[in-house]
């Protein structure tokens, strides 16, 4: 007995195979990504709020220690935000001393490599970054108030 291969039903069924494996691989996509975009579009906003409050303050940069705060400046001043864009804190532009940090650090023993600002535990700090250590130093006092290894990626 012969068997009569039907190449319709095969072709309509590779057909559905396909288009089950597209929606899979969207849903897939969609599941990874979605949420992604989702926290990108959360700090776009953050970052839009402050400067929607605070049209002359620009460079403005998001820093997580023990919270997320944003830094930023104008012509005269610097400025730490909290989450809801809300100013915590201000520092004239003439009390930054990086030179200091740099300094206390590398009396350390540490060889810096670069010097921004974030927010330490409670108010605002240098955040040194040596060759294997970043190095959280209060910004008024020059007191170390934390210290970790990092790897080359998180600086």
């Amino acid at each position: 007995m012969k068997h009569k291969i039907n190449w319709a039903s095969i072709a309509v069924s590779a057909s559905l195979f396909l288009v089950l494996l597209l929606v899979i691989a969207v849903l897939w996509s969609l599941s990874i990504s979605g949420p992604a975009r989702a926290y990108e579009q959360k700090l776009e906003q953050q970052v839009r709020t402050i400067q929607e409050a605070h049209t002359a303050v620009g460079n403005i940069e998001r820093h997580v220690f023990r919270y997320v705060t944003y830094t930023g400046e104008d012509d005269s001043s610097y400025y730490w935000f909290n989450e809801e864009g809300q100013v915590i804190t201000t520092r004239e532009k003439t009390t930054r001393d990086d030179e200091a940090a740099r300094t206390a650090v590398t009396q350390m023993g540490y060889t810096v490599e670069t010097v921004t600002l974030g927010y330490g535990y409670e108010g605002p700090a240098y955040l040194v970054y040596c060759t294997d250590r970043l190095i959280v130093l209060d910004y008024d006092s020059q007191e170390v108030i934390y210290e970790r290894e990092v790897m080359h990626d998180e600086q």
